[in-house]
């Protein structure tokens, strides 16, 4: 029988959200740091400092807008296809009654069992057919809240931009104002921003991994098999999870490196 921990494993992490995170904290350490290290040859730390907050607020409110305008295209796509699906269920019985029978035939049922299935279908109220169609034909299951879900979308890009920006702007806030602090402000910025790529990659990755395992691992407990099987097993997961979060460091600060070198190379030729 599963315990209370085990059947928490079913609470997944919101994957979409991590995905916002993801795109407001990449964008935020990469953009305000090519624009702080381009504005440090000017030798001002007050310019570079002001240029990259008033940089940080205009890109988290560009970027949260864009966030939740994509979030509401979605929901706007969603509401005519849940729309359509709804009128073929009342108007058209037929298309409705071969889509269901499509959506089972996708799996390779036997013949009796898929028919039984798609009588089954049939038989339940016409929303209840409209939900199946959306989630097994449309693969657009309803969301919990449409309008919400666009305003956490926006909200979460916007913070993420805002706090991954303030990652390599804080070096140059804490130092003089002479030349030869702003250097040593640009290395430090360069230090943290580096480390904070490599510990959001690896983090990122382990919040979309870690369901999943723990998800494996209740699994095994319910299998007849030898406590030291199951014992062998957890390491092993624990050890490729461990492996797949290094992966995903260093595939974020190749990224994001890249990017900001990018960026960089850009300002050094315009200036």
């Amino acid at each position: 029988m599963l315990t209370s921990d085990s059947r928490s494993v079913w609470k997944r992490i919101d994957s979409r959200m991590i995905s916002d995170a993801t795109i407001g904290l990449a964008d935020g350490l990469t953009v305000p740091f090519a624009l702080t290290a381009g504005l440090s040859t000017l030798g001002k730390t007050d310019v570079v400092v002001y240029g990259g907050l008033a940089e940080l607020i205009a890109g988290a409110i560009s970027m949260g807008f864009g966030g939740y305008l994509a979030g509401r295209g979605e929901a706007d796509a969603h509401a005519a296809t849940q729309s359509n699906t709804s009128t073929i269920v009342r108007s058209d019985p037929d298309r409705a009654d071969s889509l269901i029978q499509e959506a089972f035939d996708a799996y390779d049922l036997p013949a009796e069992l898929a028919d039984s299935l798609s009588s089954h279908v049939r038989s339940l109220p016409k929303h209840v057919q409209t939900e199946f169609l959306m989630r097994f034909c449309t693969a657009t299951a309803s969301p919990e809240a449409e309008g919400s879900r666009a305003i956490t979308s926006g909200i979460t890009i916007a913070t993420g931009y805002f706090l991954g920006g303030l990652i390599p702007l804080l070096p140059y806030a804490l130092v003089g104002g002479s030349v030869g602090s702003i250097e040593t402000a640009f290395f430090w910025s360069v230090a943290v921003m580096i480390v904070a790529l490599l510990s959001f990659g690896a983090g990122k990755t382990w919040l979309l991994l870690r369901d999943s395992q723990d998800l494996a691992n209740s699994t095994a407990e319910l299998d007849e098999m030898s406590g030291a099987w199951e014992k062998q097993g957890t390491s092993s997961g624990s050890k490729n999870l461990a492996l797949k979060c290094m992966r995903g460091s260093v595939e974020m600060l190749v990224l994001g490196s890249l990017a900001a070198g990018a960026a960089m190379g850009i300002i050094k030729v315009l200036t």
